[in-house]
């Protein structure tokens, strides 16, 4: 019977020694505390740099970017990034172009900051996660990079005498490039690049009629809008095989109302918006409006507009630049940006001179036939 008891208390004292140990355990496997970048760690912020390349002029656009998380260790917690596989977050207008960005060699660049410090994990393990521009404020004009980056959070035990702590240390890992996996270039800084995409505009000069004057410029006022479209901003304004009016190919600049000036005659074709580097200048998408201004108050002549007699002014709205050897494009730019005017002039011909010196004709007339008259008389009396 002693011997059953004694038997009995061994068992319940190991019973009660493996539920505490087993329960320690637990609890030190659960135990981590949610860790930041450490303090010392000089890297927590990645940079993304931002190019837009075929530019002219100021630059006004936005970016957004996505962090996409793409993996963890499975119970793993994370706060300020994605929590979840797949889930992602949004960094709204994190690169902004202002316009005041020197854009004198053709690209304009802005950067922006991916700070790291606030999140913060509470397992060890490696975390992945994905980086990509998911938005253009102006897609058609500039239009998104569609490149990706991942970058690693690596979570690791402090430990002393290779014996963990129970505390953690996390690190931004340097291999940060275009592709998941190994091998990947070592670098804190993703770029982002696209070239701008603009187009231009013509406008076409004819007269007809017996009263034209075929040398005659006459003004056009354009007025655009778009907020790519800044004061100040210089419109290059040229026509095929001669010179643009009387300074030859030139900028016009962008005045107040946003509205240029240009000057076209009969049978002249001038271009509007596209560089003798072949650099187009117009955002798609903007509504132009083309009006004939007063040339002289004293000519009255009809307009045409793309074969339709209408008033002196049109509005249309730019597409891209068309394609070769698509008609549906050619179309749609010709319709879009390309604008035909016609002023006719006519004046009567002026049949009043001939009565108005008909007497005199026929006083002539009776003088000659007396002249006539009196020699014969003359001759009879000799």
């Amino acid at each position: 019977m002693k011997k059953t008891k004694f038997l009995a208390i061994v068992l319940a004292i190991l019973f009660l020694a493996t539920t505490f140990i087993s329960s320690n355990v637990f609890a030190t496997a659960t135990a981590y505390t949610a860790t930041s970048i450490a303090v010392d760690d000089t890297v927590k912020t990645l940079t993304i740099t931002r190019t837009i390349g075929n530019v002219t002029n100021p630059v006004i656009n936005t970016f957004d970017y996505e962090i996409e998380l793409v993996s963890k260790p499975t119970t793993a917690a994370i706060t300020g990034l994605p929590t979840t596989i797949g889930e992602t977050m949004t960094l709204e207008d994190l690169i902004s172009f202002d316009g005041s960005e020197s854009y004198s060699t053709g690209n304009v660049v802005e950067t922006g900051a991916l700070n790291l410090a606030s999140a913060t994990f509470n397992e060890v393990g490696d975390y992945i996660f994905k980086v990509t521009e998911s938005a253009s404020q102006y897609e058609t004009t500039y239009p998104r990079d569609t490149k990706e980056y991942y970058f690693y959070i690596s979570v690791r035990n402090k430990v002393v005498d290779n014996v963990p702590t129970g505390e953690l240390e996390v690190k931004l890992a340097p291999h940060v490039g275009e592709n998941a996996g190994d091998g990947l270039t070592k670098t804190e800084n993703l770029d982002y690049t696209s070239d701008s995409q603009h187009t231009y505009i013509e406008l076409t000069k004819n007269v007809t009629g017996n009263n034209a004057n075929k040398h005659k410029y006459f003004p056009f006022e354009i007025t655009f809008t778009n907020d790519n479209i800044q004061v100040g901003d210089k419109l290059y304004v040229s026509i095929d095989g001669g010179s643009y009016y009387t300074t030859g190919n030139q900028y016009v600049t962008v005045e107040a109302g946003k509205k240029i000036t240009v000057y076209a005659k009969h049978g002249e074709t001038i271009t509007i918006g596209k560089t003798a580097d072949e650099l187009c200048q117009l955002p798609i998408g903007t509504t132009y409006t083309i009006e004939e201004k007063n040339y002289d108050n004293t000519e009255s002549y009809t307009t045409t507009i793309d074969g339709t007699t209408t008033a002196k002014t049109v509005t249309k709205t730019t597409v891209e630049v068309a394609t070769a050897g698509d008609q549906t494009s050619v179309d749609a730019f010709e319709t879009n940006n390309t604008t035909e005017y016609v002023n006719n002039r006519e004046a009567s011909v002026l049949t009043g001179l001939f009565i108005n010196i008909m007497p005199f004709v026929l006083l002539v007339a009776v003088a000659f036939v007396g002249i006539i008259l009196i020699k014969k008389s003359s001759k009879k009396e000799d």
